[in-house]
């Protein structure tokens, strides 16, 4: 009986053990990052870790959550080298206006399309920062804000609705921050209650 409840806990051990090595390496990973795209992350207040979850849809790098919320916010960083877009034609709000030339806007309508579940919404909206703001509160040179309507997914498990912030630095990385709810209700109320500093403007690049 001894010897069962010490293979028993040199299992605890070992997991445990596996479990900090695996936490230690995301962070380690994400600080890399970082590091190399130029940029600096500022823990949400109040928020805990989140594990990394392998889906169909779309590779991140770090997470955090609010459990008593209902929220979990993704942060995905792509270097210059991994930049690939081509111009596409799709429609934006229901309308004509389409996305042509910008090969970051194009990236982004396919990162927010692979969010919603891999089929382009036309209830999905979009609107851009004021290049002054994009700056001042990101450091990015071009910035955009995605409201996602989600239909089941991996990338997901379970979420129903997305605010995704699209970062671009020139010659630089792009970055996506995924704020994942059950609704944009959610969202907004603990963006009013947590404060928009301490939750919104939290991965910037480095002026």
């Amino acid at each position: 009986m001894k010897l069962f409840h010490a293979f028993i806990a040199l299992l605890f051990v070992t997991a445990t053990a596996g479990a900090q090595s695996k936490t230690g390496n995301v962070e380690a990973n994400f600080n890399k990052l970082l590091h190399t795209a130029g940029m600096t992350f500022k823990m949400p207040t109040g928020a805990v870790k989140a594990p990394i979850i392998k889906n169909k849809q779309l590779p991140y790098q770090y997470a955090v959550k609010y459990p008593s919320r209902g929220i979990e916010i993704r942060y995905a960083i792509l270097p210059k080298a991994g930049i690939t877009a081509k111009p596409t034609k799709t429609p934006l709000n229901g309308t004509s206006r389409t996305l042509v030339n910008d090969p970051f806007d194009n990236l982004s309508m396919d990162v927010a399309t692979k969010v919603a579940g891999g089929v382009p919404d036309p209830k999905m909206q979009i609107g851009g920062f004021d290049p002054a703001e994009a700056k001042k509160q990101f450091g990015a040179d071009k910035a955009t804000f995605w409201m996602i309507n989600i239909k089941n997914n991996s990338f997901a498990n379970g979420y129903k609705f997305c605010n995704m912030v699209a970062m671009h630095k020139d010659n630089g990385a792009n970055a996506y921050v995924f704020y994942l709810a059950n609704s944009l209700q959610d969202i907004m109320k603990a963006f009013k209650e947590i404060g928009p500093y301490n939750i919104y403007y939290n991965l910037k690049y480095k002026q």
